[in-house]
């Protein structure tokens, strides 16, 4: 384990932080701009199309015969992943549903927090869940930046953090990705502080809600904290398989409906449009009818499954090799849970402000931190810019080699730091 004192949050300020609110700044205003440009001039596509490719109410998975759709409208906004899953929440079993209103695709525990809210009016449970998603991402960040005055730390939030365009897309969606990325952002606070027990709870929560986090329990696996980790896998699996057992139908054609329903993310098909993904970047590469890199691209989407195993195990082999800085832990894992889904929507890339959170609590140990700074301020900025007339955009070109780019970048210096004491 590390010395502690690496651990606890610094009373100081954080110069790479600081420049990535200061981009995060121009970029948020260039981008949104030359989206709004670039979509009129094109005539392709439309300047709400940056966080759903159609209508908000998302009528083929709801029968209005069934649930009236204007029982819950907030002006015209019906906050669709928000909306259905409230709605999955009030069945007997949120996965084996009634005709006309489709099955969930949320872990058990991600649906049992949504009961309590079936109970009160819609608007007053749409309050309380977006006040409770803003709140879990804020604290973390309001505590890592005690060095600064009260309202310098609430400029930098609402610029580097709220205003990003992942946080607005959750936001939009009404999705709970923001609850994940709060419980995600506590635990590597409570990692800074050294309180790794702590962090794991955090961690299994997260995992619990949206799965994919389960990445992040490497940093227990590197830093060789057995206890924490088992804390978590111990959490993660309570807080699943209990409501699980709630549901009516039985444990095991719950777990089965559960699987069938996911199976939209885990077969992508041809989708590219607003897929932030490593398999959208090779669907799009594919289709650029230049034939050396259509080969190529076609080789990797054919054998899809084999890649991404073989960048699991390459990153598990480093954090097992040696303990890794828990900076780079932090970007391996991000990259890990963003780029390697079939189907990452903008919400997901929210997953990215666990490495701005730690920029704010200085990345002692990475001297590149800079560098990461502007990658993940490009990383969390809007990138709908339509750039084809087909209907491609910028962020399908960009956003997965950016990702496996900061992927790269913490392998190479976890690697100088394994290499570097053998050459004394």
């Amino acid at each position: 384990m590390s010395d502690t004192s690496e651990m606890r949050p610094p009373r100081a300020r954080s110069k790479p932080f600081e420049i990535y609110v200061a981009t995060s700044a121009i970029a948020f205003l260039v981008s949104y701009v030359a989206t709004y440009v670039y979509s009129f001039y094109l005539q392709k596509m439309t300047f709400d199309s940056q966080f759903h490719p159609g209508a908000d109410f998302p009528g083929s998975l709801i029968d209005p015969a069934v649930h009236d759709p204007n029982k819950y409208n907030v002006g015209v906004h019906f906050f669709g992943d928000f909306w259905t899953t409230l709605l999955r929440s009030m069945e007997p079993s949120p996965y084996l549903v009634r005709p006309g209103v489709g099955g969930s695709s949320y872990p058990p525990f991600a649906q049992f927090i949504y009961e309590p809210l079936t109970w009160i009016p819609y608007p007053l449970a749409l309050t309380i869940f977006l006040a409770g998603t803003i709140t879990l991402i804020v604290v973390p960040f309001w505590r890592a930046l005690s060095a600064y005055e009260p309202h310098i730390r609430a400029i930098f939030i609402v610029v580097g953090v709220l205003l990003t365009y992942p946080v607005l897309f959750s936001l939009d969606r009404g999705n709970n990705i923001g609850l994940t990325v709060g419980f995600l952002l506590f635990g590597v606070l409570n990692l800074y502080e050294d309180r790794p027990r702590r962090a794991a709870i955090y961690f299994a929560i997260a995992a619990a809600l949206k799965i994919y986090p389960v990445f992040f329990l490497l940093i227990f696996v590197s830093r060789r904290q057995w206890r924490a980790f088992g804390t978590a896998i111990l959490t993660g699996l309570g807080i699943t398989v209990i409501p699980l057992m709630t549901y009516s139908g039985g444990l095991l054609n719950n777990l089965r409906a559960l699987y069938d329903n996911s199976g939209y993310f885990r077969d992508a098909g041809e989708q590219t449009a607003l897929n932030h993904s490593l398999y959208s970047w090779l669907l799009t590469l594919r289709g650029l009818d230049y034939e050396p890199l259509t080969k190529v691209s076609e080789y990797f989407l054919e054998n899809y499954t084999i890649l991404v195993v073989l960048i699991i195990l390459a990153t598990m082999t480093l954090h097992f090799s040696k303990s890794m800085a828990l900076e780079l832990s932090l970007i391996s894992s991000a990259v890990l849970n963003v780029v390697l889904i079939p189907i990452t929507y903008g919400y997901t890339l929210s997953l990215y402000l666990v490495i701005v959170l730690s920029l704010a609590l200085c990345m002692r140990s990475f001297t590149s931190s800079y560098i990461v700074a502007i990658c993940v301020c490009a990383l969390l900025c809007s990138k709908g810019i339509p750039i084809s007339a087909k209907g491609d955009q910028l962020l399908n070109y960009v956003s997965a080699p950016l990702g496996l780019f900061l992927l790269l970048l913490a392998i190479g210096a976890h690697t100088m730091e394994c290499v570097r004491p053998r050459s004394r």
